[in-house]
């Protein structure tokens, strides 16, 4: 399982003289993503997966499969519909809302500033405007007769003007294009997922990508400024030990995180946090904030190191019982 990094001609060649079975996001850079998207929406037969998340809210799920070779090997492309709409598309699609009803309005002023000789002229001025996406508009002829006279200056009394008529065009914004807005959601919450696993159902794939968020929430964790920042390492085998050394406290993190959560479920007695509150399912970085203050003596007798006098409180407790860790560790361990 790998993000849309991995989807290159030259890293599925790879993968395939390899023999590994992957999932991933197909990029737009390739034609077939745009073509099984089409496909699926044209179809519209799609098989329901529903929530994939226990959370309440969570967004559902629906599939449609199909097939694309891609430099002669086949693949299996999962167009995936999501009832909810990714947050920065959605900010990205009602900023561009906004923008088009500038740009509209702007160009329904110099519309309105333009003369016609006749109603047909004007009619057809308004045909040739191409359709706005996002909002509906009307529109109306209206006949002008400007006033002229034949010389400069203060008209002589009594003088009457020459009346030139002119048709102007125009048109008024109306509401938005509620289905079309709904349709362009609907395929800003697709995405499409290429494999070559001839196994596993699309749920299955479809559950092994979202698992990827995980994944992406531990990097962010070795990548912080603050990790990271502190350390410069200039000889190539030291930054890749310091990149091993990371992954190992990545790993260690990561079951922190699960092996808590899973004590959490079958204990009687709830995890509070004095800034959070309760937590049914807290982060490794709760757990280790809670044991930063944990205060240690340590005494050298006969040349051996040794914890004395730790400041165990409750909560320390609490924590080490649910980790299945001895207290003692912090106390009296040679």
């Amino acid at each position: 399982m790998a993000d849309s990094a991995l989807v290159t001609k030259a890293n599925l060649a790879a993968v395939a003289g390899e023999g590994y079975r992957f999932v991933s996001r197909l990029p737009w850079a390739f034609k077939e993503a745009a073509s099984v998207w089409d496909a699926a929406f044209a179809a519209g037969k799609w098989t329901e997966v529903g929530a994939l998340s226990p959370k309440k809210n969570a967004a559902t799920y629906k599939v449609w499969e199909t097939k694309r070779v891609i430099d002669k090997r086949s693949y299996r492309m999962i167009v995936v519909s999501s009832s909810s709409l990714d947050r920065r598309k959605s900010k990205k699609l009602e900023a561009d809302i906004v923008r088009k009803r500038r740009d509209l309005e702007h160009l329904l002023r110099e519309e309105a500033s333009k003369r016609y000789a006749c109603q047909a002229d004007a009619k057809a001025a308004f045909g040739r405007l191409a359709p706005p996406k996002y909002w509906t508009v009307s529109h109306e002829i209206e006949e002008v007769a400007e006033r002229h006279y034949p010389h400069r200056g203060r008209p002589k009394k009594g003088e009457e003007p020459r009346l030139e008529p002119y048709f102007r065009l125009i048109i008024r914004i109306g509401p938005k294009k509620g289905d079309a807005i709904a349709q362009i959601r609907r395929h800003l919450s697709a995405f499409v997922l290429i494999s070559n696993d001839p196994d596993r159902t699309a749920t299955e794939l479809l559950r092994e990508d979202k698992e990827q968020t995980s994944v992406e929430q531990g990097m962010r964790f070795v990548k912080e400024p603050r990790h990271i920042a502190p350390v410069f390492l200039k000889r190539p085998d030291r930054i890749e030990a310091f990149a091993h050394v990371t992954q190992m406290a990545l790993l260690v993190y990561t079951l922190i995180q699960k092996k808590i959560r899973g004590a959490l479920q079958a204990a009687d007695r709830p995890f509070r946090v004095s800034w959070r509150g309760e937590l049914q399912a807290p982060t490794a970085q709760v757990v280790l904030d809670l044991m930063e203050d944990i205060q240690t003596v340590t005494v050298r007798i006969d040349g051996q190191r040794i914890l004395k006098d730790s400041t165990l409180s409750t909560e320390h407790r609490y924590i080490l019982e649910l980790l299945g860790l001895d207290p003692a560790l912090f106390s009296d361990s040679a």
